[in-house]
């Protein structure tokens, strides 16, 4: 006798347009449950990127016959040594730097208002400067200034709620925290086993495939997050040198350091950079030399990223396009957060091979099918 339910079942699930939505709802779940449990993945994202930079020269040290895990704990000694260096030197230089910026906030106020009629008599306005002068302009243009406090601060409160989420959200994340250099021990050490455990679970047919698959996405990811790094490195002592020790521009070191991080994300360097060191050089010194002087210092440090740096240390190897980060960034930060930031490279990455082989297909196939027809 036959059994109707599961041979009816089995008509359902053999229907195309089922298994696409069986497939949608449960790649929803799934992120919703990602969601729910982004504070632990992001504490693993963080490790695993730090791991997956790490790795070529834990290889190296390890093909110098030094076991792994001596060289992990060599690596550690290293890196905890210039967080110690990093703490001693470059912080009291920065603490002198704001303290002296502090004193001379008066004499900013001084040059501030000093620049307020070359502004006026360049763009042809009059610019409040008493109070009630202030209030009568702000009552004038409320409606703009609401607009423009509104695009400015409303992602500000928005992010400020977010990241206020109670004493206990806090011991979440401070435990999670303490697990990224622990897991980024262990992701270190056994990466190369847990890279061959997923090959191995990997059905036999399409084992050869997905390692070519594998293999291109590290190609690029790696070329992206090693590569930038170094170059965002070299950008950082660039600016620095030139804004703190040549230029002498206030929070010059600072400022460098911080725009040549930013430089992670290309184009971001400048954004972070320019506007804050134009206006203290501004307002320090009030001349044309060393706003110029600025602008010099960041022009000549991108000709320089532009024509030797990225050649040298990235090359000609596969990579992705400055503005495909920038957009992946803020399409993946929009989906979940510092999360999406530190899976957007690789995800975009995986995104992009898949495409260029689906590229590749079709012209095979319409290649095929022209040779055929004739």
């Amino acid at each position: 006798m036959d059994e109707p339910a599961p041979h009816f079942l089995k008509e359902i699930w053999a229907n195309k347009w089922v298994k696409l939505v069986t497939l949608i709802l449960a790649l929803a779940t799934l992120w919703r449950f990602v969601l729910r449990i982004r504070h632990v993945l992001t504490a693993l994202a963080v490790a695993w990127v730090l791991a997956y930079i790490c790795k070529p020269l834990v290889d190296r040290l390890e093909r110098r016959g030094l076991p792994r895990s001596a060289a992990i704990g060599l690596l550690s000694f290293f890196l905890l040594a210039a967080l110690v260096a990093t703490d001693l030197i470059a912080v009291p230089v920065v603490g002198r730097e704001l303290a002296a910026l502090g004193d001379d906030l008066p004499s900013y106020a001084d040059a501030l208002n000093a620049i307020v009629p070359r502004v006026e008599s360049a763009l042809h306005i009059e610019l409040p400067r008493t109070h009630d002068e202030l209030r009568a302009f702000v009552g004038d243009n409320r409606e703009t200034i609401d607009k423009i406090a509104k695009a400015v601060y409303s992602p500000l409160t928005h992010f400020l709620k977010g990241a206020v989420t109670g004493v206990m959200d806090f011991i979440t994340k401070l435990l999670t925290l303490l697990v990224v250099p622990i897991a980024w021990f262990y992701l270190l050490r056994d990466m190369g086993k847990i890279n061959d455990g997923v090959i191995e679970l990997t059905p036999a047919r399409w084992r050869g495939p997905f390692v070519e698959f594998m293999k291109q996405v590290d190609e690029i990811a790696s070329n992206f997050l090693r590569g930038q790094i170094t170059v965002a490195l070299i950008l950082a002592t660039l600016y620095s040198l030139g804004l703190w020790l040549i230029l002498h521009i206030p929070l010059g070191l600072l400022i460098g350091v911080v725009a040549g991080c930013a430089a992670i994300v290309p184009y971001m360097g400048l954004i972070v950079g320019v506007v804050p060191a134009l206006l203290l050089a501004l307002l320090k010194y009030q001349d044309w030399q060393h706003p110029l002087g600025v602008i010099a210092v960041f022009g000549v440090a991108q000709a320089l990223e532009g024509n030797l740096i990225t050649p040298k240390v990235v090359g000609d190897k596969l990579g992705l396009h400055p503005v495909t980060v920038i957009f992946a960034l803020l399409v993946w930060a929009e989906l979940a957060g510092f999360l999406g930031m530190l899976i957007a490279v690789p995800a975009t990455a995986v995104i992009q091979v898949l495409l260029t082989r689906l590229v590749r297909r079709l012209k095979a196939a319409e290649a095929g099918g022209d040779a055929a027809a004739r």
